[in-house]
């Protein structure tokens, strides 16, 4: 993994996701507000550290059409995410997920960028790269790392450009996360038949709102297979959660926005 990512570790999970303290060590810092389906960051980032903050919004879901949406004051100060597919066990509280970041002016002249990786066995939170240790970019090369319970990354996408760059104005782009499909074709904005799933996922990202009335341009398709989650089916997402995750940059500020346009098969919805 770059060093430059190490950066983007981050902490957000509400109590629903294990955490029991008075204090909120899921978002020390409080960046994140809102609730249901939308939630907000407009912080300053004073210490010369990373400040990392998680919210939870779903218990129980299949995928997640969201739009983020980078200010236009603020579009180098950091990263805006979604966590999904997580699980906790219950005996070690060890936490296993995947996360898409999105990036904006990460250098001087990067524009927008994404990266995905799913995190196994995750314990603390707050530490660089989530403490994970060890990257890999194959299951089968994290195996025995995963079964020996140590914390460790898959990485799919490393910082990767999506060729948009970044303009005066806010910033907004659309990704569509939903479990792939063995037949049939999925409509972004749409829940399919989980008898359907294959087991892997595909991520799409847009330069619009791919279910509203302006064109939507697709600027990236991911597809991570069958080979790189592990599953099987339908079975394997059953009360899996979601969440919204950002990073701050030190000496720097984030202000943006997460809308959730459509939750794929949700059980819950987290009201913080």
């Amino acid at each position: 993994m770059k060093m430059t990512k190490v950066l983007f570790g981050a902490a957000i999970f509400g109590l629903v996701f294990g955490f029991a303290s008075c204090k909120n060590e899921d978002d020390e810092n409080d960046m994140i507000q809102g609730s249901g389906s939308k939630y907000t960051i407009a912080y300053t980032n004073e210490t010369n550290d990373v400040s990392r903050g998680y919210s939870s919004t779903r218990a129980g879901h299949d995928g997640e059409l969201v739009q983020f949406t980078f200010d236009k004051s603020s579009t180098d100060g950091g990263v805006l995410g979604v966590i999904w597919d997580f699980n906790e066990e219950s005996s070690t509280k060890k936490r296993t997920f995947w996360v898409l970041g999105l990036a904006a002016n990460r250098n001087s002249s990067s524009g927008l960028e994404y990266y995905i990786s799913k995190f196994y066995n995750i314990s603390e939170i707050n530490s660089q790269n989530f403490g994970a240790g060890v990257s890999k970019n194959s299951l089968t090369e994290l195996a025995s790392t995963i079964s020996a319970g140590t914390a460790c990354e898959l990485v799919k996408k490393d910082f990767t450009s999506t060729g948009v760059a970044t303009k005066a104005s806010s910033l907004s782009i659309w990704a569509d996360i939903y479990p792939t499909l063995a037949t049939g074709t999925h409509v972004p904005g749409t829940e399919d038949n989980r008898a359907d799933y294959t087991g892997g996922f595909t991520v799409k990202l847009y330069s619009a709102d791919p279910t509203g009335n302006d064109i939507a341009t697709e600027i990236a398709t991911i597809d991570i297979s069958t080979n790189e989650t592990g599953y099987t089916g339908a079975d394997n997402l059953k009360d899996k959660k979601l969440a919204v995750y950002a990073n701050v940059y030190g000496q720097k500020s984030l202000n943006g926005a997460w809308n959730l346009l459509e939750d794929y098969n949700e059980a819950e919805v987290i009201e913080e």
